[in-house]
C-alpha cells in the first residue's frame, strides 16, 4: 500500500520526535484562527502563504522561490559547525538551503509557533529528509515556559560559543507581540546554559584538587544511599538563606523533633545564633568562601552530608563521625561499581537546597517538603537574609541586564536573575516530575513563587502539618539512623586498597599521556612549515590513544572542562586553505597545551592523595 505524503512525513515524526507526534494527534485544527494555504509562483513551485485574521503573509518569494532561498542563505550565513536556530519552518526552500551550508557537525534547532503550519506541510510536501536528518531538531510548544525548557535541554554546552540565531521572512509580522517574547526565551534558555558552563570553567581546577583531597574522607564516612527511606513521611524544611529568612526563622524552635531540618553552610552560623540545631548539614561548594561559612563554628556534632567535590577543609574541620557520601562524580561511581559496590548516585541540582531537595525527597522520602528562607528573587533589594555571611548584601538594581521579573508568592512581580531563575525552574520541574503524591509547601515568606508548593506563613504550616506530631517517631528513626551508620572503612575493608590500585594505574597512565602530549605539541608546530602527511598521521594516531585513555579516565574530566570548552567552541570558518590550515593548528595548540596543563596540575595532586590513603 503507498502511503500519502502525510503518512510519510508522520512516520518519520513519529520515529524521531515521538513527543511532536502526541502534540499533533491532539490538535484540534478549529480551535486556531491561523491557516497555511498553498500556492503557485510565477516559476511554477509550490509556494505557501499565511492566513492570520484574514491577513496574508507570504512564507516565499512569489516569484522564483528557490533562486532566493539560495540567495538568503548566503545572506544568513549559518554557522557550519555550531547551532543554528530558526524560528519558523515555513519556507522549506530555505531550510534546505539552510541544511546545504551546515556540516555533519552543525545542528539545526527549528522552532514552530504555531502547529497547524507543520500539519499543513506535511499533508501538501514531502519534507521526510528534513525531518529525517539527525543535525535537525523540531520543536513545538504549548506555552514559552515549555518552549524555554525543551530549547534549554536541547542546547550543548560544546556549542554555546558557536550560536547563530535566525527569523524566516515575515514570521516577525505575523507573531506581532509574541515575537519579543520568543525572543527573550530564546535568550534565556542561551543565558542559562552559558552560566552552567561559566560555573564549570570557574570551578574545574578547585572541583578536581577537592577531590583528590577528600578521597581520605570518603572511606571514613558513610554513603546516603544506606539512608534509602530512612525519614519516610517526615516533614523535612529545607532552610535557604534568602532574605525573608530573617523574618520566621525563630519559628523554627518550635519544629524540634516534630520535622527534621536540613541546611546549607550560609544559614548555619544563623541557626546556631537562634539557637537552632539542625538535623543535617549539606555542603557541595568547592569554594574557599563555602569554608569561611563554617569557620570558627563547632558543627562536630551534626551529621554532614557532602559531595566529593566540597571544599576540603571542611571535611577536615568536621570531627565528628557522622560524614556522609552522597557522590555525583561518575569516577567515583565507575570505579566502586567495578568492584560491585553501589553507593548511589545523585545528579542533584546547582545549590545546596537543590541537593537538600534530592535528599530529602530521593533518599530520606519525606514528606511534606517545606521550604523556608527559599526566595529565588532579591526580595527588597536584598540577596541573602541578614546574618547569613553576605559582605555584599545590597544587589545594583538599575541598568543591571541579567535581572529579570518572575511572579512572587505574595501574587506581585518580584525581581531575580539568571542563576537564581535558572535554580527556580529545576525546582518546579523536579516537582512537576514528583508522582509520589508528596506535598510541596512554601513557607518563604517573600520572594518567587514556586509552582508546584503551597504558599503558606510557617506559623500555619506549624499550626497545620507539625504541632500534632509527637517526637518519639522521629526520634525513633534518628536512633536507628544513627545505630545502622556504618563508615566505608568498615563496611568493605580491603577495598580501599584496591582503590588505591587504582589511582596508582591512573597517575601511570597519565604520564604516559603527558609524553605523548609533549610529542603532539612539537608535531602541531611543524604542520605550519610541512604540512606532511607522515605527520597528519602520527597526530591522528595520538589524537585517538588521547580519546580512549580520556573515555578510560573519567576522574580527570572536571579539569579538562576548560580546554574542552574552548576547542569544541573553537569555529573554523575559513575561505581560504591556508587560513584553514592556520586555524587547524590553532585549534591543536589549544587542545595539546592544554591537555599538558591540566596533566601537570593533576600529577601531584594524585601522588598526594595516594599517599594519604596508605598511611
Amino acid at each position: 500500500m503507498e502511503y500519502s505524503v502525510y503518512e510519510k512525513n508522520k512516520s518519520i515524526l513519529k520515529k524521531r520526535f515521538k513527543y511532536l507526534n502526541n502534540v499533533i494527534e491532539n490538535f484540534c485544527i478549529n480551535t486556531t484562527d491561523v491557516r497555511l494555504v498553498s500556492d503557485i509562483a510565477k516559476d511554477g513551485s509550490m509556494i505557501f502563504k499565511f492566513i492570520k485574521n484574514d491577513k496574508v503573509y507570504y512564507l516565499n518569494s512569489k516569484y522564483r522561490p528557490i533562486e532566493d532561498a539560495k540567495k538568503w542563505a548566503d545572506y544568513l550565513a549559518p554557522k557550519k559547525e555550531g547551532l543554528n536556530i530558526v524560528l519558523g519552518i515555513g519556507n522549506i526552500y530555505l531550510i534546505k538551503e539552510i541544511l546545504t551550508r551546515i556540516d555533519e557537525e552543525g545542528r539545526l534547532i527549528i522552532i514552530e509557533p504555531f502547529i497547524n503550519v507543520l500539519i499543513s506541510l506535511m499533508e501538501t510536501l514531502d519534507i521526510s529528509d528534513i525531518l529525517n536528518d539527525k543535525r535537525v531538531i523540531l520543536i513545538l510548544y504549548n506555552d514559552l515556559d515549555e518552549l524555554e525548557e525543551i530549547l534549554y535541554n536541547y542546547i550543548n554546552w560544546s556549542e554555546i560559543g558557536k550560536i547563530k540565531f535566525f527569523t524566516l521572512p515575515n514570521y516577525e509580522k505575523i507573531l506581532g507581540e509574541n515575537y519579543k517574547s520568543i525572543i527573550q526565551v530564546i535568550n534565556k534558555a542561551i543565558k542559562r546554559k552559558q552560566l552552567d558552563i561559566n560555573t564549570l570553567k570557574q570551578f574545574d581546577k578547585i572541583w578536581f584538587k577537592n577531590l583528590l583531597g577528600n578521597l581520605y574522607y570518603v572511606f571514613k564516612s558513610g554513603e546516603v544511599s544506606d539512608f534509602v527511606h530512612a525519614f519516610r513521611d517526615v516533614p523535612a524544611i529545607i532552610v535557604s538563606a534568602g532574605p525573608s529568612l530573617n523574618k520566621n526563622v525563630h519559628l523554627l524552635k518550635d519544629v524540634k523533633g516534630k520535622a527534621i531540618i536540613i541546611t546549607g553552610g550560609r544559614t548555619l552560623r544563623l541557626l546556631l545564633e537562634n539557637e537552632i540545631t539542625p538535623d543535617f548539614i549539606v555542603t557541595i561548594d568547592g569554594s574557599y568562601r563555602n569554608y569561611e561559612f563554617f569557620e570558627g563554628i563547632e558543627y562536630s556534632h551534626i551529621p554532614l552530608i557532602y559531595t566529593p567535590n566540597t571544599n576540603a577543609n571542611i571535611l577536615q574541620s568536621h570531627k565528628g563521625r557522622y560524614k556522609i557520601l552522597v557522590n555525583n562524580v561518575p569516577f567515583l561511581d565507575r570505579i566502586f561499581k567495578k568492584y560491585g559496590i553501589e553507593i548511589g548516585f545523585l545528579p542533584g541540582g546547582g545549590s545546596v537546597a537543590c541537593f537538600a531537595f534530592e535528599i530529602a525527597t530521593k533518599i530520606f522520602n519525606c514528606s511534606p517538603i517545606i521550604f523556608v528562607g527559599q526566595d529565588l528573587a532579591f526580595t527588597n533589594g536584598f540577596r541573602h537574609a541578614v546574618g547569613a555571611n553576605d559582605d555584599m548584601n545590597e544587589v545594583l538594581l538599575k541598568d543591571n541586564p541579567n535581572l529579570l521579573f518572575v511572579d512572587g508568592v505574595n501574587g506581585d512581580k518580584v525581581l531575580t536573575d539568571f542563576v537564581l531563575y535558572d535554580f527556580l525552574k529545576w525546582f518546579e520541574k523536579n516537582i512537576l516530575y514528583d508522582n509520589s503524591g508528596r506535598v510541596y509547601i512554601n513557607a518563604t515568606e517573600g520572594g518567587a513563587h514556586i509552582r508546584g508548593t503551597i504558599p503558606m506563613k510557617l506559623a500555619d504550616v506549624i499550626n497545620e502539618y507539625l504541632a500534632k506530631r509527637g517526637a518519639v517517631e522521629i526520634e525513633e528513626k534518628r536512633n536507628k539512623f544513627f545505630g545502622d551508620f556504618k563508615t566505608l572503612d568498615e563496611k568493605f575493608e580491603d577495598f580501599k586498597y584496591s582503590f588505591i590500585s587504582e589511582l596508582k594505574t591512573i597517575k601511570y597512565e597519565f604520564e604516559e599521556i603527558l609524553q605523548k602530549v609533549n610529542r603532539a605539541i612539537e608535531l602541531n608546530e611543524k604542520i605550519l612549515e610541512n604540512y606532511d602527511e607522515k605527520i597528519l598521521n602520527e597526530l591522528d594516531f595520538i589524537d585517538k590513544y588521547l580519546l580512549e585513555k580520556f573515555q578510560e579516565n573519567k576522574i580527570i574530566d572536571d579539569i579538562l572542562m576548560t580546554v574542552s570548552y574552548k576547542v569544541l567552541n573553537y569555529d573554523i570558518d575559513c575561505e581560504s586553505e591556508e587560513e584553514m590550515k592556520t586555524k587547524v593548528v590553532e585549534k591543536g595548540n589549544i587542545l595539546y597545551k592544554g591537555l599538558k596543563e591540566a596533566i601537570e596540575f593533576a600529577l601531584p595532586l594524585l601522588s598526594d592523595s595516594i599517599s594519604k590513603l596508605i598511611e
